[in-house]
């Protein structure tokens, strides 16, 4: 299969920007149009929403004083047929959802839309594509995962802190630089460190935190520096863990409890972590009530940060910007949702946030909400009893 040069394609002119003129997407009565089919239209879309590109702005300057025989209804009508090819319904039915609807509201949803049916291999020899979500394969979630890259830079000593890597998939790395050369210090993230976009394995995981991102702590850094002089079999067990959870390949979320030099894997992660986890799950689930074990609850747990990468503050992108390993996040909670009904989740942080990644899979009732904001320890007080409960049960399947 021949190269795909994408940038080709979507920077004709060096920047991010659609390959046709926003008329040819937004404008459905251009009969001058046509050669661009209702597919191809929602591929490019697809893509710019993808890499972050304002495509907003777009959509409302066709039908702004630049292009006076375009109106609003227009480009209503022109959102409404792309809706009704992604779910191969009626445009009628679809304008009457939406009619009162506006305009941002119709074009959110057209967004939320897109980027549940929108694929994009991490190849370049695969064409991008669209797929009802609800029917992607296990096989297809793992090969679009732009996180084996990042995999595949974590070897060695220097995984914990690298000194020539900047650990960031290469589609957010425009966005993650532009971002970090306008934030505060305490914003910026660091990318000399592992990133975490989860910890764990989600695929297998019983019960799942949505968290906001990876705090960076200095001490942690120091410890990194120190393993990077320990024996490189002393830390393996520990890289390993780590390269196989971003391509849920892990079997625990914590790693295993030995070693032959009498510090275990799980001392090193402990230690570096400040046993932050390890200290959390057992005061919350381990205990005569629950009959639960810290290792039934190693095997059945994980965490899904909201941005991958660690800083000392979080800060969000520009408004309504999303990194494409954000949107990938997207993609991986509908997969767990539909394919894992046994699952439920820990919402403790950036409740807002998760609600506006997730759109309608939001309405599913798997979903617990913490009383205490920004807290990450868990109880029967904090998630309510129900909630607590359904936990304890999910741990037990």
């Amino acid at each position: 299969m021949d190269y795909i040069d994408y940038d080709r394609i979507y920077r004709t002119y060096g920047e991010l920007g659609f390959p046709h003129a926003e008329r040819t997407y937004f404008d459905h009565i251009g009969t001058e149009f046509s050669y661009n089919t209702i597919e191809r239209k929602l591929l490019d879309i697809g893509y710019l929403l993808w890499h972050g590109y304002d495509v907003r702005a777009d959509i409302h300057h066709t039908y702004s004083d630049a292009h006076p025989s375009v109106s609003q209804n227009d480009v209503r009508q022109t959102i409404y047929i792309l809706l009704a090819e992604l779910w191969e319904g009626r445009t009628e039915y679809v304008e009457q959802m939406f009619r009162h609807k506006s305009m941002d509201a119709l074009i959110d949803e057209l967004f939320t839309t897109v980027l549940r049916y929108y694929h994009l291999p991490t190849n370049h020899y695969q064409p991008h594509y669209l797929k009802d979500p609800l029917d992607m394969t296990e096989k297809e979630l793992r090969d679009c995962n732009p996180w084996r890259e990042v995999a595949d830079l974590s070897a060695r000593n220097d995984f914990l802190l690298s000194d020539k890597h900047n650990l960031v998939c290469s589609d957010d790395k425009e966005m993650i630089e532009t971002f970090n050369a306008s934030a505060k210090p305490e914003h910026k993230y660091h990318l000399n460190i592992p990133a975490y976009p989860w910890y764990g394995n989600p695929l297998t995981a019983k019960v799942i935190v949505l968290s906001l991102n990876p705090g960076y702590d200095e001490r942690q850094s120091k410890i990194a520096a120190m393993y990077k002089m320990l024996p490189q079999g002393l830390v393996e067990g520990y890289a390993i863990h780590l390269r196989s959870m971003l391509t849920f390949d892990c079997y625990s979320f914590l790693p295993e409890d030995f070693g032959p030099h009498g510090v275990t894997t799980r001392d090193l992660a402990n230690i570096h972590q400040g046993y932050y986890w390890q200290d959390r799950l057992t005061s919350a689930f381990v205990n005569e009530d629950t009959g639960l074990s810290f290792e039934q609850i190693n095997d059945r747990f994980a965490v899904v940060q909201y941005v991958g990468y660690s800083s000392i503050k979080y800060a969000p992108l520009k408004r309504g910007q999303l990194l494409p390993s954000q949107n990938y996040t997207k993609q991986l909670i509908q997969f767990i949702l539909h394919n894992n009904p046994d699952t439920v989740f820990i919402v403790p942080r950036a409740v807002n946030s998760w609600k506006s990644l997730l759109g309608s899979m939001w309405d599913d009732n798997r979903f617990f909400v913490s009383n205490l904001p920004r807290s990450q320890w868990f109880s029967a007080a904090t998630l309510g009893e129900e909630a607590y409960s359904k936990i304890i049960e999910a741990f037990k399947r």
